[in-house]
């Protein structure tokens, strides 16, 4: 079931997060770090309430933040509209990959989207994310462009799906 996210949930999250940053980095990429996300990061999206759980078994197996408003750098992209919900910090735990907890949170971002009047959802991984772009390319997100990380020597993919 997703649900808003709830303060009570972060260790569960962060539990997530310690787990994928493992694997990012064993894949090479380092898109996230102990820097980034931080339990700041979560408890900030919670109180704009923006971040969703998956929770199965009264545990947190999943998370997803969806935000009406993108990255700073956004307005440079040539998306097709700027009316967009924008996921970020997209996490399943390991053990409930492959079972369609992804498949659900586009269903409920995409419904999400539809309630808000928005016209697309959005996000952005690093380019040698590669598990992040197969995602994107799994549930129809169309590539939109490549852009140098002001952060990072890694540039930065966009993509949007129309909905």
């Amino acid at each position: 079931m997703i649900r808003l996210a709830k303060e009570a949930d972060v260790a569960q999250i962060m539990s997530i997060v310690d787990e994928v940053i493992m694997e990012m980095h064993a894949r090479g990429s380092e898109q996230w770090s102990k820097d980034y996300p931080t339990s700041k990061d979560f408890k900030r999206d919670i109180a704009k309430q923006e971040l969703y759980v998956y929770e199965e078994d009264n545990q947190v197996v999943g998370m997803c933040t969806l935000s009406e408003k993108g990255h700073e750098e956004y307005r440079l992209i040539p998306f097709t509209t700027s009316q967009a919900l924008t996921i970020k910090r997209l996490a399943i735990c390991k053990c409930y990959r492959h079972q369609g907890v992804s498949e659900q949170f586009i269903t409920f971002a995409t419904a999400l989207a539809h309630k808000k009047k928005k016209e697309a959802l959005n996000g952005d991984t690093f380019k040698n994310n590669l598990a992040a772009q197969r995602f994107f390319l799994r549930h129809d997100f169309s590539f939109i462009a490549e852009r140098p990380n002001d952060c990072d020597d890694v540039p930065l993919y966009y993509y949007e799906r129309r909905i």
